[in-house]
């Protein structure tokens, strides 16, 4: 069963869950958040007021409420002077890493880096890593500005689903269209289905499917010098409906704009 996740700023997220395994004595709790300076579909988004306060800082308060490490990884000057106000420490992205096409993984690797110092390659393997006592134990909160409404409690709550059996925890939410059923293409003419084998199958016989949300999302540092931060045992967390956030368009910022005022919220009151 997925973990379930309701509740406000002044309480922890209550979690609905089957045990996932053991408690592990932590190194340290970090988080990070990147906050690239461009955007294509909402220009500077990440510096822009969301209901009067800047979206990333959203996103640094609600961290340290949780009583995180918090470090903004960014390429942008007006996001590392809003992150050293807030008190959060900054990690200088450079150019290579601030493209579009760019995804979580090289970032992540780049923050830690500069955080935990470089993993050792061994061997010839591409990803064949030593297991480094300064990457043992430590995990990471990876909280994307774009979802800006997160009650501290949540992030604590999703910190103690990582444990000795889970590599990492995702937000999630419902898929609206089941995977299975969709088609994908092949050439310019031609599709195929994304399940051979369930494409034609009632749905009621198909496991639940969910889609990322982006909202909480939590590793091992170790993971990302593995070359995945998912890894293989992958922990679901119900993103609560009304928080549900992926800002990408200006509409979606209006929405979001409009819930913050008509709630009362700003950065560590989120409910």
């Amino acid at each position: 069963d997925a973990a379930t996740a309701h509740g406000s700023a002044g309480r922890d997220v209550h979690l609905v869950s089957r045990a996932w395994g053991h408690g592990v004595a932590l190194r340290q709790q970090l988080a990070l958040i990147p906050a690239r300076r461009e955007s294509k579909g909402i220009p500077g988004k990440n510096w822009r007021p969301l209901a009067g306060y800047p979206l990333v800082l959203w996103s640094i308060v609600a961290a340290r409420q949780a009583g995180l490490d918090v470090y903004v990884v960014t390429d942008g000057e007006e996001i590392a002077h809003i992150a050293t106000e807030a008190k959060a420490k900054v990690i200088s992205e450079p150019p290579a890493l601030s493209a579009d096409d760019v995804g979580d993984l090289p970032v992540a690797l780049h923050a830690l880096w500069g955080i935990l110092g470089a993993q050792t390659p061994i061997g010839t393997r591409k990803r064949t890593w030593q297991r480094g006592s300064e990457w043992a134990h430590v995990a990471v909160a990876w909280l994307r500005p774009t979802s800006p409404f997160r009650p501290a409690g949540a992030i604590r709550s999703a910190l103690r689903l990582l444990t000795d059996q889970a590599s990492s925890v995702r937000s999630v939410v419902p898929a609206c269209c089941h995977p299975w059923k969709s088609y994908v293409l092949v050439d310019c003419q031609h599709i195929r289905p994304a399940s051979q084998r369930w494409h034609n199958k009632p749905r009621q016989l198909m496991a639940a499917a969910y889609r990322a949300a982006g909202w909480i999302d939590v590793f091992w540092a170790q993971n990302a010098a593995r070359g995945s931060l998912d890894g293989v045992r992958i922990v679901p967390l119900l993103t609560p409906p009304q928080l549900f956030f992926d800002l990408d368009t200006e509409e979606e910022w209006v929405e979001a704009e409009m819930l913050a005022k008509r709630e009362g919220w700003r950065p560590g009151n989120v409910k």
